[in-house]
C-alpha cells in the first residue's frame, strides 16, 4: 500500500500486488528409446528422446554427439524428436543433451555404447525347481488425487481381467498410493466388514477386495511420487514389525503397477528413473523387478489436455528399463491392459537376464540363440524357438517353465 499526501492535506492511495514464479528445477530430459551398450558397425542406432520443463518453460537444448572423443557435431537440436544414427565405425559413441529453461536452470543427460565386430560365445546355466519358479508379488501404486476419481472406478471393474490371467502361479497382490505423505504403506482393502491389507492366490473373494481397495480416496495429496512411494515399501518391507514385512517375499519376483496422470519429476522426486533402480539394486541385489505403467504418455496431448496433470516420462523410462510395458491412461478399456500386465508379469517369473544383448552372429537376419534342458536322469531336449523371446538382453518365456532342472542357454556376444 501506498499513499501519499500534498501540502493541502489531500490524501491517495494505491495498492499494488504482484506474483511470481520461484522456479529451481531444471528441465527434464527423458531417452524413450536408446542404443544398447554393445552394438556391431554397419547398423543404425535410434535415440528417442523428450526435453520438457514445467514450470518456467524450456529456452533451449542442445545435441552432440562424439565418436572416441572427437566432436562430430554439437548444435542446437528439437525437444522432441526421434534420431538416427548411422554406425558406420567402431569406436565409442556419446550422445548428450544439455537443456537450459528460462530462469537459467540446466541439465545435461547422456548415453553412450561401444561398436565392434568382434564377437564371442557366451552360454548361462540356471536351475528350475519348484521354490524359484512360481512366486510373484504384485503392488499396485494409485494416483489418489482428485483428477484420478474416475479412472481408479474403472480400474477396480476391469480387475477380473487381471486375476484371471494370473492363472495358478503363486501371488500376493498390495496396494499403495502415490501420496508421499503415506510412506508406501499398503492401502486396506474391505469386503463384509472384513479388512485385509494383502490377496493371495488362495482368498476367498480375493477380487472384492481388490475393486475396494483400488477405488482410493481421491481427495488426498497431490503430491504424486509413485517411485518413491515404491522405495518408502521397500524400506518398510525390512522391519519386521510393519504389515509391508508381512506381504514381501525375498524369493518372489517383485511387480509395480503404477496407475497415475502425473509425473514424478513434476514433484520434486526421482527425476530419472536410472537412480531409482539403482536405489533399488541396493537395498534387493538381484532381484527380478519389472514395472508398467498406465499414464499420460509422452507426446499424447489429447489425453494430457483432459487430466490436466503432465506426461508420464519418468514411468515409461522406469517400465521400458525393466521390460514392463506402458499403455495410456485415458484408455476407454482397462479390460485389455490389466490383462497384459498380467501376461507379461507371468513371462517375468522365468525371465533370464544375459551380460549382453545377443547378436546374429551370422547375419542370417535371426539371433544366434539356443536353449536346452537337462531333466534329473540327464536327458536334454531343446525348448523350441516358439516358447521364448529376446528382448535386448533379456530372455522372457511364454509361460513359466514347469520342467525342473537345469537349461542352458548359448548365444554370441560382441566382444
Amino acid at each position: 500500500k501506498f499513499t501519499v499526501k500534498d501540502a493541502a492535506g489531500n490524501e491517495s492511495n494505491s495498492y499494488v500486488s504482484n506474483s511470481f514464479l520461484v522456479d529451481l528445477l531444471p528441465p527434464v530430459i527423458s531417452f524413450l528409446g536408446q542404443p544398447p551398450p554393445n552394438v556391431r558397425p554397419n547398423t543404425v542406432q535410434t535415440f528417442n528422446y523428450l526435453v520438457q520443463d514445467n514450470d518456467a518453460g524450456l529456452l533451449s537444448a542442445k545435441c552432440k554427439l562424439t565418436i572416441n572423443g572427437a566432436v562430430i557435431y554439437d548444435q542446437a537440436c528439437d525437444p522432441v524428436a526421434v534420431y538416427n544414427l548411422n554406425v558406420a565405425q567402431e569406436g565409442t559413441f556419446v550422445f548428450s543433451i544439455t537443456a537450459v529453461d528460462k530462469v537459467g536452470n540446466s541439465t545435461s543427460k547422456s548415453v553412450s555404447f561401444s561398436a565392434a565386430e568382434e564377437f564371442q560365445a557366451q552360454s548361462k546355466i540356471f536351475n528350475v525347481s519348484a521354490q524359484n519358479n512360481n512366486k510373484v508379488d504384485v503392488l499396485f501404486v494409485m494416483d489418489n488425487s482428485h483428477t484420478m476419481r474416475d479412472e481408479n472406478t474403472r480400474i477396480a471393474s476391469a480387475f477380473s481381467s487381471f486375476i484371471t490371467n494370473l492363472g495358478s502361479i503363486n501371488y500376493r497382490i498390495a496396494i499403495t498410493t502415490t501420496d508421499v505423505a503415506l510412506g508406501g504403506t499398503l492401502h486396506p482393502m474391505v469386503y463384509n466388514n472384513v479388512t485385509k491389507r494383502m490377496i493371495d492366490n488362495t482368498t476367498a473373494n480375493g477380487l472384492n477386495f481388490l475393486q475396494d481397495g483400488l477405488q482410493v480416496k481421491t481427495n488426498q495429496s497431490g503430491e504424486e511420487t509413485a517411485l518413491s512411494t515404491i522405495q518408502d515399501f521397500i524400506d518398510r518391507s525390512k522391519d519386521p514389525a510393519t504389515l509391508e514385512y508381512t506381504f514381501y517375499r525375498p524369493d518372489a519376483v517383485l511387480a509395480t503397477v503404477i496407475i497415475t496422470d502425473d509425473d514424478e519429476a513434476a514433484h520434486a522426486g526421482y527425476q530419472s528413473a536410472v537412480p531409482f533402480l539403482a536405489d533399488l539394486e541396493r537395498k534387493l541385489p538381484g532381484k527380478i523387478y519389472i514395472n508398467h505403467s498406465s499414464i499420460v504418455l509422452p507426446n499424447d496431448s489429447a489425453c494430457l489436455a483432459a487430466q490436466g496433470a503432465n506426461y508420464g516420462v519418468t514411468y515409461f523410462e522406469a517400465s521400458q528399463l525393466t521390460g514392463g510395458s506402458n499403455v495410456s491412461v485415458c484408455a476407454a478399456d482397462y479390460g485389455n491392459q490389466l490383462r497384459d500386465f498380467a501376461t507379461s508379469i507371468i513371462a517375468r517369473v522365468s525371465e533370464q537376464v544375459l551380460q549382453c544383448n545377443p547378436i546374429d552372429q551370422n547375419r542370417d537376419g535371426t539371433i544366434d540363440i539356443s536353449i536346452t534342458y537337462t531333466n534329473s536322469s540327464g536327458q536334454q531336449s531343446a525348448l523350441a524357438p516358439s516358447s521364448y523371446s529376446v528382448l535386448g538382453n533379456r530372455v522372457r518365456f511364454a509361460s513359466p517353465l514347469t520342467n525342473l532342472g537345469d537349461y542352458k542357454i548359448d548365444f554370441y556376444c560382441v566382444r
